[in-house]
């Protein structure tokens, strides 16, 4: 099965590709997600070319229960990628993702930080199906 991890920003979001049956993931791109909609539409066609199944997105617990403006954006994204890619959205926990891929110096391979987060944060999604 092909998914899809994102690391979602208000500016810019980060973008994996992986195999749950092969249990790989890679960097996959990074898009400017300042316009929610076209971030969405791209998000959305890169499904349907990818043949994607499964969409898995980090979060932290605490945008749950906040009211910030990010909160909101990042529950009304959810919102609107799950109906217009009629796909399964798996939340996972992203703690230090970016941290961590901030360290690894990905620039100076020529991938974006955010991407790599995302590639963690379906790492650590593939991780829990060997559960």
């Amino acid at each position: 099965m092909k998914i899809l991890a994102i690391d979602y920003g208000t500016v810019k979001t980060g973008l994996a590709i992986g195999d749950a049956e092969e249990k790989i993931s890679a960097p996959y791109k990074l898009i400017s997600s300042v316009d929610q909609e076209k971030c969405i539409d791209i998000i959305a066609s890169l499904c349907k070319k990818e043949n994607i199944e499964l969409i898995v997105i980090g979060y932290e617990k605490r945008w749950h229960t906040s009211k910030t403006p990010y909160a909101t954006s990042f529950k009304t994204f959810i919102k609107t990628l799950k109906q217009k890619t009629k796909l399964d959205i798996v939340k996972v926990d992203e703690s230090l993702t970016t941290k961590i891929a901030k360290q690894c110096h990905p620039d100076s391979f020529g991938i974006s930080k955010d991407a790599l987060a995302a590639s963690l944060i379906l790492n650590a999604y593939l991780d829990r199906l060997e559960l």
